[in-house]
């Protein structure tokens, strides 16, 4: 009777864990979204030690993924529970489940940060870029290049290095930024 009530406990703390990783995960999105208001983890260690800070994109430590890992560890650790492991091997059993899962939730966040286009292109961007006159250059005059950039159309107007004419539909290469002229 005894052994009954240690298995239906681990049972009920597996699932006591697995809900409060869906509540926590509805409760931070109606709060804010999960890239809105959530505070991430995204720190690294270099070589020398020092704590770097890291700009932009997922993080393993996000509210989205660590929700997902804690839902995870807890139903699949009760379910193990309920077809007969023992709570040690069924924590095992949830913390494998849970890391794949986040694991597959962090992948699919990183693909979705890396695919989204950004219309901020920085002078560091365009140097060394090649694109396409599309207003004829005639020194010391200025002209007007069209760029693809991340999938992202633009044009910047330039003007030519040299004192050749640049005619309309040339490729060149950016050497160099000045201000607003490529």
């Amino acid at each position: 009777m005894i052994e009954y009530f240690k298995e239906l406990s681990a049972f009920m703390v597996f699932l006591s864990i697995g809900l409060f990783g869906i509540c926590f995960m509805i409760f931070s999105r109606i709060l804010g979204g999960f890239g809105e208001v959530e505070h991430e983890i995204e720190h690294e260690l270099d070589h020398s030690g020092a704590l770097e800070h890291e700009q932009g994109g997922p993080s393993f430590f996000s509210v989205r993924i660590l929700s997902v890992l804690v839902t995870v560890f807890g139903f699949a650790g009760a379910i193990a529970v309920y077809a007969g492991a023992v709570a040690w091997v069924a924590s095992l059993i949830g913390l494998s489940g849970g890391v794949v899962a986040s694991g597959i939730v962090f992948g699919v966040a990183i693909f979705a940060y890396k695919s989204q286009a950004t219309s901020v292109i920085s002078d560091r961007d365009l140097t060394g870029q090649t694109g396409t006159v599309v207003v004829g250059i005639t020194p010391p005059g200025i002209g007007k290049v069209r760029f693809v950039i991340g999938g992202v159309s633009i044009e910047k107007l330039a003007q030519a290095e040299g004192k050749q004419e640049i005619l309309s539909n040339t490729s060149v290469e950016v050497i160099n930024v000045v201000g607003n002229l490529v």
